[in-house]
């Protein structure tokens, strides 16, 4: 049921979600331009990460807690759950839509808390390449640089809800993760109903144990 099938990628984007947060009303200021609001939650978030790397690699309940408070209040879920069922959603019963939400959700939560657990003091360097569509989208391109490793190129993508700006999709050296999930999702329901793709969903959910590798 993974989406990714590389671990090391959940971390990387993990780490362009962290840095990508609308940290305005964190930080007491009204607006910020998307970078501005990358480097103001970076520098939070990573200095919190390094703080406490042993308790969240022993315990990654502590990354549950920490996603949940932190990172999914700023996660457009609805708008990454529709587009990666594609035009399955639009046939999909306000029941499915509901339960499917849910279990995705928690799914991603779950996924990548276990997946962080990896985190080893990457780090985030900015480029110059940012881009924006009108006044209400953007796009901001990172390296996330790691000991001994090449570079990761992170590209997220941000529009404006009021004075913030949250994230919609992230690529990683040009590979959507939005459109990851479509094809991993597209590709069980050539296999299966929705019902029994969502019933697997929530099956993993309820048997979640951090740390298992499963």
């Amino acid at each position: 049921m993974r989406a990714h099938k590389i671990g090391y990628s959940l971390v990387v984007f993990w780490l362009a979600f962290l840095a990508g947060q609308p940290g305005a009303a964190a930080v007491g200021v009204e607006k910020q331009s998307p970078e501005e609001t990358v480097k103001t939650v970076t520098t939070e978030m990573l200095t919190a990460l390094r703080s406490q790397q042993e308790a969240y690699k022993n315990d990654p309940r502590q990354l549950v807690s920490l996603i949940e408070r932190i990172i999914v209040p700023h996660f457009d879920i609805r708008i990454m759950g529709r587009e990666a069922l594609g035009l399955i959603w639009r046939r999909a019963t306000p029941e499915q839509k509901k339960r499917f939400m849910a279990a995705f959700r928690q799914l991603l939560v779950n996924d990548y808390a276990n997946e962080f657990r990896n985190y080893s003091n990457q780090a985030v360097e900015f480029l110059p390449e940012h881009t924006g569509s009108g006044k209400d989208y953007a796009l901001v391109a990172t390296h996330v640089t790691s000991p001994g490793e090449q570079p990761v190129r992170v590209d997220y993508r941000l529009y404006r809800v009021g004075s913030d700006w949250r994230i919609y999709d992230v690529e990683i050296d040009g590979i959507s993760l939005l459109f990851t999930y479509r094809n991993t999702f597209s590709e069980e329901l050539q296999r299966e109903t929705l019902d029994a793709l969502i019933a697997r969903m929530e099956h993993k959910n309820d048997s979640f144990n951090p740390g298992d590798g499963k």
